[in-house]
């Protein structure tokens, strides 16, 4: 980039001007050296592009190359000018080999002498006297329309004048501010603005646009409150009684609730859930309709909850519920569908077919619920509701009551038991491409709780197997998505998600999927931005708001992820997982007493693996070590190929007298597993981290120290990361290194409250960069 900066040049939204050595922001002005501008031009001359130390010294000395120290201070004197501080950059991104600049870069026009600077869009408005005439329009109508609904009826003219009114005062404020953004008022009138340079507003403009804003304020609140006086005189009492669940989602929303199965055998109640489940597939292909999330309406199956409060918490405006009878050969259905906002039943029917007409029946459900709705289908919605998945009515028993073991509990049995049904349908249908994607979800599954290599294979090949019958089917991509994330090939699953994605974008599965994978690639950003999506398409689902949560959790902003994590526990109370997820944050933010409370709830309605171990690390920084090992025990029980728990239940041990030598077999035997998930993902930098410090409290130095440069490699902004180092360096006996790692955890947000009670870190309380961490803060070691 050979431009000449002598007039200046913009650094995306700062101003640099090389002639009076400053950098200018929408605040303030940061003087800089001259090595240091002659460093920022090297860099602004070649964006995008890594120039080596080397290279910034020669261009930053005027009479020869600077030292590193000199360079050192240079660059974070430009990094304060630019405000690029924390652990994301915006404009120099640096490696162990040099710098890039990675924001864009403009040479500055130039006009009478100065240089032509950015301004914020807010502040172009205020300068183009935008606000201004905004907020005098908006008086301006509502006196109007004031007047109008006190003069018109007068006149005799009918109710729809008021209403002709106040649409052309509607239609008529987006030109006001098209008017006033495109001319300016001149002594000899309206001409167009062609302002290139924006004249800084004096002080006396600014309290005007400031007065503008305040009046405006006021006139919005008093017209508001108005608008409630009114619409509280007109509400009856029996509205009144109602308004708390009003329901205000789309007409095109609808929550498919588990349809009750009307007969004496209680284990056939798989086909009433199954037929509500296929029915809610069929819905949420159709692009036009916007469907509660499976494990959201299913929550409500068996609860006492009436339909405006469900409605209300899935955000929906209709509601799907049914029958199922069946005798011999023949099957009865009967639907409704409600509307939450009236409380009445818009639609109904009952079905008496044969058995071998079920899918039919589902799609003409479907088809009902999408006309009563009032959307119009696409041809390929239309084409949706005629698909059959399988002609074998057999095997779609079979896949049905696969599907409803994985909506248990995920034991090892049930795990087991979905397996055999799924197998069973394909050995009846082997095209049956949804039964093949069970199959690999129930592999994927007994491999997440079980962390046994052995089925990786397995869901492997019964994922692509279903990609060959179908690739149509989002649920195949999203299974295969899943499956090369946990395997850590991170790119293949954001390209499978997105697949599934653009297949049905009401899938909200592979948006869940999808930002793992964007966080696994360290893409942070645009991870948020598709649980935003998530949310937004599944408001009233309670794992959008886990996710949301999980998303700031993992960035170590545990007061960001507080309420999504207690909105978990508001919309399912008894969710045992949320609970835990909620003990788990406020225990971050050492909230301890809030956390055994969150923590104990969750044992009261399903004690878990996560729970047991999360109790048992409480108990270990408290110093009851003997419950801790109790507690971990417990875990492993549930879990016996959790490396984490051995590694956990073997640190108990470690503190307690003569225990030696059940900690360092719990350690092996933490090793093994450990060892083993990475050789299925070398890149999984939660087991790296924890087999590090395996390795160093058994002795094997070099293996620790390579394993945990990997984990810090992958992970190089995780505070948990940076722990587990400072803690592997102490085992290791580089206690400097241990604080530099310590140091670096709380800056990316590790308490202190935890630091301080973790018992390994007794040797170094006293140096004095452990007690600088501790500086004034109460939690002191």
């Amino acid at each position: 980039m050979g431009e000449d900066f002598s007039n200046g040049l913009l650094i995306g939204n700062f101003v640099v001007r090389p002639r009076d050595g400053t950098v200018r922001g929408a605040e303030n002005v940061h003087p800089l050296s001259a090595e240091g501008m002659r460093v920022l031009l090297a860099l602004a001359r070649q964006p995008g592009r890594e120039l080596s130390f080397a290279e910034l010294a020669d261009a930053g000395g005027e009479n020869g190359p600077l030292d590193a120290d000199r360079l050192r201070i240079d660059l974070e004197d430009i990094r304060a000018a630019l405000g690029d501080r924390g652990p994301n950059p915006r404009f120099l991104l640096e490696t162990s080999d040099g710098i890039t600049l990675i924001a864009p870069v403009q040479v500055a026009a130039k006009r009478d002498g100065e240089v032509l600077e950015k301004i914020s869009l807010f502040e172009d408005f205020r300068r183009r006297k935008v606000i201004r005439v905004a907020a005098a329009y908006v008086v301006l109508a509502w006196v109007a329309i004031q007047v109008a609904d006190t003069i018109l009826p007068a006149l005799g003219l009918p109710g729809w004048s008021i209403t002709l009114t106040i649409a052309l005062a509607m239609l008529g404020f987006p030109v006001a501010v098209v008017v006033a953004w495109l001319f300016e008022a001149t002594p000899t009138g309206a001409k167009l603005d062609r302002r290139a340079v924006p004249a800084r507003l004096t002080r006396s403009q600014k309290w005007i646009d400031i007065g503008v804003l305040s009046c405006l304020a006021i006139v919005v609140g008093f017209l508001s409150l108005n608008v409630l006086r009114d619409v509280r005189r007109e509400w009856t009492e029996s509205t009144l009684q109602i308004a708390p669940r009003m329901v205000t989602a789309a007409s095109n929303t609808v929550a498919v609730l588990p349809f009750q199965f009307m007969g004496r055998v209680q284990d056939n109640d798989y086909i009433g859930d199954g037929i509500a489940a296929e029915i809610l597939r069929l819905l949420s292909r159709l692009q036009e309709l916007r469907v509660a999330a499976h494990t959201a309406s299913f929550y409500f199956k068996g609860k006492d909850v009436d339909p405006q409060t469900i409605a209300q918490k899935l955000q929906v405006r209709h509601l799907l519920t049914g029958s199922v009878q069946v005798s011999d050969d023949s099957i009865r259905v009967n639907a409704e569908l409600l509307d939450a906002v009236t409380g009445y039943l818009i639609w109904s029917e009952v079905f008496d077919r044969k058995m071998v007409d079920i899918l039919e029946i589902q799609s003409e459900i479907a088809k009902a619920v999408a006309d009563t709705s009032s959307v119009v289908l696409s041809a390929d919605s239309s084409a949706a509701l005629r698909n059959r998945p399988t002609n074998n009515l057999e095997a779609y028993d079979f896949y049905l009551r696969g599907r409803d073991y994985l909506r248990q509990p995920r034991t090892s049995d049930v795990l087991q038991n979905a397996q055999r049904m799924f197998h069973r349908a394909l050995a009846l249908d082997p095209g049956y491409a949804l039964a093949r994607a069970g199959l690999c979800e129930t592999h994927l599954a007994i491999y997440i709780r079980t962390k046994s290599v052995a089925t990786v294979d397995d869901a492997e090949s019964d994922c692509k197997a279903a990609l060959e019958i179908d690739e149509t089917l989002p649920e195949v991509h999203t299974a295969l998505g899943f499956l090369y994330w946990h395997t850590g090939d991170f790119d293949a699953a954001e390209s499978r998600f997105r697949i599934a994605i653009n297949t049905n974008p009401n899938f909200y599965e592979a948006y869940s999927g999808l930002s793992d994978a964007l966080f696994s690639l360290n893409r942070l950003d645009e991870a948020g931005l598709v649980l935003q999506q998530l949310l937004e398409l599944q408001p009233g689902y309670w794992r959008s708001w886990h996710k949301m949560g999980a998303y700031y959790y993992r960035q170590g902003e545990d007061a960001k992820a507080l309420p999504y994590f207690a909105q978990v526990t508001e919309l399912t109370p008894d969710n045992a997982p949320g609970w835990n997820n909620l003990g788990a944050v406020r225990y971050m933010l050492g909230d301890l007493a809030g956390a055994a409370t969150a923590w104990q709830r969750g044992i009261e309605i399903e004690p878990t693996q996560s729970m047991y171990a999360n109790l048992g690390t409480m108990y270990y920084y408290l110093g009851r070590f003997q419950d801790s090992v109790e507690m971990q025990r417990e875990a492993i029980e549930l879990a016996p190929d959790d490396f984490r728990l051995w590694g956990r239940m073997a640190a108990a041990y470690g503190r307690m007298s003569d225990r030696e030598a059940e900690a360092n077999s719990a350690y092996r035997k933490a090793i093994s597993l450990a060892e083993q998930v990475v050789g299925v993902n070398p890149n999984e930098a939660d087991a790296l981290k924890n087999l590090a410090l395996f390795y160093a409290h058994t002795g094997q130095a070099e293996r620790a120290s390579s394993a945990i440069e990997r984990a810090l490699e992958l992970t190089p902004t995780d505070p948990d990361t940076h722990f587990f180092a400072s803690l592997t360096f102490l085992e290791l006996g580089q206690d400097q290194r241990c604080i530099q790692e310590l140091e670096t955890a709380v800056k990316f947000g590790y308490p202190l409250k935890l630091i301080a009670s973790e018992h390994a870190l007794d040797r170094v309380r006293e140096l004095e960069r452990y007690r600088l961490l501790f500086a004034g803060q109460d939690d002191g070691a």
